[in-house]
């Protein structure tokens, strides 16, 4: 069976390729772009109308140059999306802003090496918005007799549970994760100290899978940088395989999709993938999804902004790809060139 499903997977991936190799003009690429969006828009399935945010601050934290204000907003009636706003005191506003999605965390948002990145950023003159995904942080979904976590804290269980009922439907459970965010977009967008035109993604692990969904689906997105899930589907299948519910969308390959296509969709807009040579997610895909993106990038006369950063570790946001993402955001979303390292955080 498996062989059997290699072979049929290898011929889709195959035929994409040279479809790709055959673009050779930007009107070709707008072209592959437009195919690109209406087909993950008809995986994903159909985004819900749009109904009031119901956004409220439940609490604020000092912590010196940054506050931390707890918010709460529903992106589908009684759909409660827990989230903090890294909020800079240095600057001059309206600020640039970063939405920040978490990879499988059992804390979500709140997990140290995110913590790090949203106050880094924050520091920087940065809003970030930090959400905590279905299943994880402050909303776990299925619980035990005792309001615990009923299929673990990382919300892996959470994810697959949700998944395979939405497959049932007919739908896919990665609408909700990008609904969630979206809506984070509507909110950011609703604050007099958020610049508009200077709105971002970042995230890791599944939040590299959410941000480079957000940066796919959301027009608004000005800049983008995941880190540890940009690969190839040559490299991934024979590897570690495919991974959460939200991180696999029915038809997919049939559809003559790939990771590069997030990135082409999204061109000629900047986006950097952060990538670790160690990782479960095959670096030789990064690497190729990079080289594939960077020609349709260089065609719209953009080639430097298909950004590419690689360390020699393992999966993780590690300062490296942390820093570089400080340095990708700063020069997208502010005009500045920097390279300091990240200070020593609480």
């Amino acid at each position: 069976m498996d062989n059997y499903l290699s072979g049929v997977a290898r011929k889709q991936w195959e035929r994409r390729d040279s479809l790709i190799a055959a673009i050779k003009t930007p009107q070709q690429v707008n072209a592959r772009q437009e195919y690109i969006r209406a087909t993950l828009h008809r995986e994903v399935g159909e985004f819900p109308a749009k109904t009031p945010l119901r956004a409220q601050i439940t609490g604020t934290l000092d912590r010196g140059g940054y506050t931390v204000e707890k918010l709460v907003y529903e992106s589908m009636p009684h759909f409660y999306v827990t989230a903090n706003v890294y909020v800079p005191k240095a600057g001059r506003a309206p600020h640039a802003a970063v939405v920040g999605v978490a990879g499988h965390s059992g804390d979500g948002k709140a997990y140290g090496q995110y913590q790090s990145v949203w106050i880094s950023l924050a520091r920087r003159g940065i809003i970030v918005l930090a959400i905590d995904p279905p299943g994880q942080g402050e909303r776990s979904e299925y619980l035990d007799a005792s309001g615990k976590p009923a299929l673990g804290s990382s919300g892996t269980g959470e994810h697959m549970m949700a998944g395979l009922q939405c497959l049932l439907t007919g739908t896919n459970i990665a609408r909700y994760f990008i609904w969630d965010a979206m809506r984070g977009v509507d909110y950011l967008l609703t604050r007099p100290d958020v610049d508009p035109s200077r709105i971002g993604a970042a995230g890791n692990s599944g939040g590299g899978t959410q941000s480079t969904y957000l940066a796919a689906f959301d027009p608004r997105i000005a800049a983008a940088a995941p880190s540890c899930y940009i690969t190839s589907w040559q490299t991934l299948w024979p590897a570690s395989g495919p991974q959460d519910s939200e991180q696999v969308l029915a038809n997919f390959l049939r559809d003559g999709l790939d990771f590069p296509d997030f990135l082409i969709a999204f061109a000629p807009k900047p986006i950097q993938i952060g990538t670790a040579t160690q990782d479960f997610f095959p670096i030789a895909g990064a690497r190729a999804t990079y080289a594939q993106a960077q020609r349709i990038f260089a065609l719209l006369g953009a080639g430097d902004h298909a950004g590419y950063f690689e360390f020699d570790d393992q999966h993780g946001w590690s300062q490296p790809r942390r820093e570089a993402a400080y340095r990708w955001f700063t020069r997208w979303l502010q005009s500045q060139e920097e390279d300091r390292r990240e200070e020593t955080l609480t």
